[in-house]
């Protein structure tokens, strides 16, 4: 493999998804998308490891009618003013493509070392969805304010039948220890 270009990506880097054409042929892309035994991804980038549930690599055959910059909008999770400057020359790809997370690095400091099968296309940052609890208006949404349910009421032929059974369980006790005390 000759390296080609040199891409660093910083340990704190988060949320960022980077699109690469890939050029290989069909046997090595077949084992780029079902690897065997080994994994020849990482190699690709010149890596040891690398999670591979953050890495797709797909023909964009197989988007049909969508164009590759919807695709990384709505199925990429890429802000569409980050896409907009690049929509023609990413509508323009053809043939295979590969995204990868920031995460697929595991929170690591790697250069990769881009072979000649891999292109970068673009960098793009990912929407990030804000999870701060916001403030809930309502009085009744404040711990501690509501009432406490009150205890479901039992029905009168239910605690009569309990009674009944703790006498009967209390009778065989009682008959128990005495036929133990006479033997």
């Amino acid at each position: 493999m000759t390296s080609s270009a040199a891409l660093r990506i910083p340990a704190d880097e988060r949320a960022r998804l980077r699109l690469f054409a890939v050029d290989a042929g069909p046997v090595a892309l077949k084992a780029l998308r079902e690897p065997g035994e080994i994994d020849p991804l990482p190699g690709l980038f010149g890596v040891n490891a690398l999670d591979r549930e953050q890495v797709d690599i797909f023909s964009l055959a197989e988007l049909g009618e969508i164009a590759l910059s919807d695709y990384l909008i709505t199925g990429g999770g890429i802000p569409a003013e980050a896409i907009e400057p690049d929509r023609a020359r990413l509508d323009a790809v053809r043939g295979h493509v590969m995204t990868v997370r920031t995460a697929a690095f595991r929170g690591r400091d790697v250069t990769l070392q881009l072979g000649s099968e891999l292109t970068l296309l673009g960098c793009y940052p990912e929407e990030r969805i804000d999870v701060r609890q916001m403030p809930l208006p309502s009085d009744a949404a404040q711990p501690y304010s509501g009432h406490p349910s009150p205890q479901p009421k039992v029905p009168e032929p239910v605690r009569r039948h309990r009674m009944g059974s703790l006498l009967v369980l209390g009778a065989l006790i009682f008959f128990a220890l005495f036929l133990w005390v006479l033997a």
